[in-house]
């Protein structure tokens, strides 16, 4: 660096620079920060520490390499709190930089007073020095920028799936103004849950934002149960039109992925209910083989299956003998669900395949091996072979 370009660096004062870099800065970059204190004045001490630090490597008097300015990584911590994008960040950089350029030419043109050799020697040095500068800071500002960027959205994604978790479980209801705020999704809304078996977390977000443009929803959220289970809550204003019913259905259908579906319930009550109903409906649904299984089409087995051992219990009861893993078990069983779904025993040939004769000859050995008449046990028998279904 020349003597003349030392000299002048050492001449400019430093504050006055600063001063109009800042206003051009909040003028053509953050405008809406204008009135915020805090980063009105982060942004103020990164500015006069960068043109400081410019100025310093100009005169002589410090190396880029050495150059530490405090307030500029300050500044990235204010920044990433108020969610500004990377862009702004280099833009701000990249005006802050035209700007000293814009001051420094103007004090150089005055010193040079017609001495274009002095000139040149005043622009060429300190404007690749300038440049060398911005890119260095730049990408150190950059990376402090993202690792913080990271820090707090793993920090909000814990605080998120904490009090999730403390909603889900009854451990803590906060007011539902805290929920909404920090869950980023309205818990007033009326709710319908789906619980999902996808293999990775960008599945599950493609699945969610599939199902909520199908059901129109103004709000969803996402929360991982276990290493392949997703819980995803889709919420309205309003109950979903038969229209939208049918296209969360059509969706549904084209993920390839096993899914319960709640019915809908409302508030943070609400939360709680839809995901305990998609779950029994998964459940059921994966016994079955099923690949979606809305809670509305088993409820029956998912109110009998809130205890195992008792709904066990009352198949072993209901079936007796009848429950038994072996194929003249497996046959009866089948025989009589298709007596009580189509309503004759003509019917439940033809939809078994075989003659009316044997209908009525396994429904007699049923009754013999029961000790009961089967028209006296309809409801239970129905209950107990939809159940042992699921039980397996």
């Amino acid at each position: 660096m020349g003597a003349a370009a030392r000299q002048l660096a050492d001449s400019i004062d430093a504050r006055e620079m600063s001063q109009r870099v800042f206003d051009r800065i909040v003028r053509e970059v953050f405008p809406s920060r204008a009135q915020d204190e805090e980063f009105l004045a982060a942004l103020d001490d990164s500015v006069h520490d960068n043109v400081q630090a410019v100025l310093g490597v100009i005169a002589g008097r410090l190396r880029i390499s050495s150059a530490e300015p405090l307030g500029a990584i300050a500044l990235m911590d204010v920044l990433t709190r108020l969610g500004e994008p990377t862009s702004a960040v280099e833009r701000g950089y990249r005006i802050g930089q035209w700007e000293i350029w814009e001051q420094w030419v103007v004090a150089a043109t005055r010193v040079a007073d017609g001495d274009d050799a002095l000139l040149v020697e005043l622009l060429v040095e300190p404007v690749r020095t300038l440049f060398d500068y911005i890119d260095s800071i730049l990408m150190t500002v950059l990376e402090r920028y993202e690792e913080h960027r990271r820090e707090l959205d793993r920090e909000r994604t814990h605080q998120r799936m904490l009090m999730l978790r403390q909603v889900l479980d009854g451990s803590h209801e906060p007011p539902a103004a805290a929920v909404t705020a920090t869950l980023h999704y309205d818990c007033l809304l009326t709710h319908r849950a789906v619980v999902l078996a996808a293999a990775d977390r960008s599945t599950a977000e493609r699945a969610l934002e599939r199902l909520r443009v199908a059901l129109d929803a103004s709000g969803a959220l996402l929360y991982q149960e276990s290493v392949g289970g997703w819980a995803l809550w889709l919420g309205r204003t309003a109950a979903a039109s038969p229209r939208r019913l049918r296209a969360l259905r059509h969706e549904l259908a084209g993920l390839g992925l096993q899914a319960g579906v709640s019915e809908p319930a409302a508030g943070i009550a609400g939360l709680r209910e839809t995901l305990h109903q998609a779950r029994q409906a998964l459940r059921i649904g994966q016994a079955l083989e099923a690949t979606t299984t809305w809670f509305a089409d088993v409820q029956l087995e998912a109110l009998l299956l809130d205890e195992d051992a008792r709904a066990t219990g009352f198949v072993r009861s209901v079936l007796g003998p009848l429950a038994g893993d072996d194929e003249r078990s497996a046959r009866l069983r089948e025989t009589i669900a298709a007596w009580l779904e189509t309503g004759s025993h003509v019917s439940a040939a033809a939809a078994l395949g075989i003659h009316e004769h044997t209908v009525r000859n396994r429904l007699r050995q049923v009754e013999e091996l029961l000790d009961a008449q089967l028209l006296q046990r309809r409801t239970e028998l129905a209950v107990a072979l939809r159940l042992q279904r699921v039980l397996g």
